[in-house]
């Protein structure tokens, strides 16, 4: 392979004969081969395999010596991340080269330069998190994949095959296909990072062929399907093993769509699917409570958008706990004037979940429509525009406020969309994979730029 990643255990020094220094953290040999050091030595405390807890620096040099460049470091159980590159890729390859940056989902962070590759390809693992505590996240693992997708080229597209190959991993050796985050700290699966799995490997199948990442692709998915529970006539996918664990069904919407688009992307039938969530779209919160729970939520939005920035938001904070209240009673997510629920759980959930509904139900439309489905999509966006809401997402640096641009794109409303990508811009938001002019076209069986 032209890009090859390792993690090296360094006590003392760690030696790479025939190279030499050519730039920062980057060496060379005489046949044009580079290794480029992704992350400096470090002492590394991990919870397990894939769950770093601690990050200590530890003191380092890099010299050029007679028979090739050394590392030479403070103490010992020190490691550090490298790639190795050749050929085109190590040719394509400047560590210092500016891109155009965009958006990770859901750090919601900026991936620039290649450097920045060094915050999620750490242990051999693609990680999300802060400086010093780390997991799996394979939401994240699909956005850095379709980015690099999306940039082409040979280092790009080894970045890309080095995080499916990781991803492949998980899947291979996850009991039962179900691959673990550890979000929360206790082996806990989330089923929207199991879809994100799916995806990625149905993507890289696809391209690059050969049955292993298929194979890997339908053991996630066999994961996938073990979440699925009946409800309503049809099939409802929970949100994580401890809802599945106590026996409860929050009807979480956004993890239940997306796990019906990763279905449709690996040729799984989501028919079941798709009847339990239109008969959770058809039933609403109803009676004076509901009324005034989603005035007040209009009215909370309003603030967020337009209210002094000391008072803006308090109204919108207050009301969703009524929210949560009247949705689980009503077992309904709709509430009267378009806004949609994360889930029936009767917790209060941030409000930028209707932003992630709302593009999760774009994308599902453009791949399989259904008539409810379209009427919550449009009610929802005409709330999001008459309450200020998409304005209050933005003027709050709420991270899924990225999401709106390819959401419009979705339900096809083009002009809002490149209108909505301008506002974004001047938020401060980097494009992310979906708006216009920035779809890819990785699976088969669903619409470019989807999900």
């Amino acid at each position: 392979m032209s890009f090859s990643s390792r993690t090296l255990s360094v006590d003392g020094e760690a030696a790479f004969p025939g190279f030499r220094i050519t730039g920062e953290r980057v060496l060379a040999d005489g046949n044009g081969n580079l290794l480029w050091i992704v992350n400096p030595p470090q002492r590394r405390s991990w919870a397990s395999d894939e769950i770093l807890t601690d990050v200590e620096p530890i003191d380092w040099r890099l010299e050029d010596r007679p028979g090739g460049a050394v590392v030479r470091v403070a103490g010992e159980g020190g490691e550090m991340d490298v790639v190795e590159l050749s050929g085109a890729a190590a040719t394509a390859f400047d560590s210092s080269a500016s891109e155009e940056p965009m958006t990770v989902v859901p750090t919601f962070r900026a991936l620039g330069s290649a450097a920045d590759l060094s915050e999620h390809l750490v242990g051999g693992h693609v990680l999300t998190g802060g400086p010093r505590r780390k997991w799996p996240v394979d939401q994240t693992a699909l956005s850095l994949y379709r980015i690099a997708r999306l940039r082409g080229g040979a280092f790009w597209h080894g970045v890309a095959d080095h995080i499916a190959e990781v991803t492949c991993t998980r899947a291979e050796t996850a009991p039962d296909g179900r691959a673990a985050s550890g979000h929360w700290g206790h082996g806990d699966v989330h089923v929207r990072f199991l879809a994100d799995a799916v995806l990625l490997l149905v993507a890289h199948a696809e391209w690059r062929g050969g049955q292993r990442f298929r194979r890997a692709a339908d053991r996630g998915a066999d994961g996938l399907e073990s979440f699925g529970t009946p409800y309503a006539g049809g099939r409802w996918y929970l949100h994580d093993s401890v809802e599945q664990s106590e026996g409860r069904n929050d009807l979480v919407l956004n993890t239940h769509v997306l796990a019906l688009i990763a279905l449709i992307a690996g040729g799984r039938g989501a028919a079941a699917g798709l009847r339990a969530l239109e008969s959770v779209l058809a039933a609403r919160a109803r009676g004076a409570r509901a009324i005034a729970a989603g005035a007040a939520l209009a009215a909370g939005d309003l603030s967020r958008a337009f209210a002094p920035r000391g008072i803006a938001g308090h109204a919108a904070k207050r009301v969703q706990p009524t929210v949560a209240s009247v949705a689980a009673e009503a077992r309904a997510l709709r509430i009267r004037g378009g806004f949609v629920a994360r889930d029936a759980s009767g917790r209060p959930a941030p409000a930028h979940y209707l932003t992630v509904n709302l593009a999760d139900l774009a994308a599902l439309q453009r791949n399989a429509p259904a008539p409810l489905v379209a009427s919550t999509l449009a009610t929802g966006l005409r709330y999001a525009r008459w309450s200020g809401y998409v304005r209050a997402e933005l003027r709050g640096r709420a991270g899924p406020a990225v999401l709106v641009p390819a959401m419009l794109r979705c339900a096809g409303r083009d002009g809002a969309a490149r209108r909505a990508a301008e506002a974004a811009r001047r938020a401060g938001f980097a494009p992310a994979v979906g708006w216009p002019g920035y779809e890819d076209r990785l699976w088969g069986r669903l619409a470019p730029g989807t999900p």
